[in-house]
C-alpha cells in the first residue's frame, strides 16, 4: 500500500497539466472525499445529493474527526430509538427513497461500475474507501 504522498509524487505530480494541485491540497481533497464516501456508505449517494442541495458540504468537509462521520453513517444504516434515529427514519430515509425512485444513478466510469440505487452495491463500494 502506498501513502498519499507517494501516490502524489509518483502519479499526480507527473501529469502534464499546469494546474496540478500541490501535495497538501491533494491530501486535503482526499480527506474530504473520504468523509463524503463514509456518508455515501451509510446513506447511499443520494444522501450526498441532499447534502449538496441543503448546502451542507462545508459542514461535512470541516468535520474535524472522521469518527463523527463514521458514527453518523452507522446511525444512517441502523437508526436507533434516539431523537437522531427518529429524524433519520422520518426525514432522511424517505428523502433518499424518493430520490432513489425518481433518479436512478449509476457510476459506470469508476473502477467498478456502481448502481447507486442498489444499497448493497453502494455500501460495498463506498465502504472500501479508507481515509486517515
Amino acid at each position: 500500500m502506498h501513502s498519499l504522498r507517494e501516490v502524489y509524487y509518483s502519479v499526480i505530480a507527473k501529469l502534464p497539466d499546469a494546474q496540478i494541485p500541490c501535495c497538501r491540497t491533494f491530501v486535503k481533497w482526499n480527506s474530504f472525499g473520504c468523509k463524503f464516501a463514509s456518508l455515501a456508505e451509510g446513506g447511499m449517494v443520494y444522501l450526498l445529493l441532499i447534502i449538496v442541495g441543503l448546502d451542507l458540504c462545508w459542514s461535512v468537509a470541516k468535520a474535524s474527526h472522521r469518527r463523527v462521520l463514521w458514527e453518523v453513517a452507522k446511525l444512517l444504516r441502523a437508526p436507533d430509538d434516539s431523537f437522531s434515529g427518529y429524524l433519520i427514519q422520518s426525514n432522511i430515509i424517505p428523502s433518499v427513497a424518493y430520490l432513489r425512485a425518481r433518479l436512478p444513478i449509476s457510476l459506470p466510469d469508476l473502477p467498478t461500475k456502481v448502481d447507486c440505487s442498489d444499497l448493497g452495491a453502494s455500501d460495498a463500494y463506498f465502504g472500501c474507501v479508507k481515509g486517515k
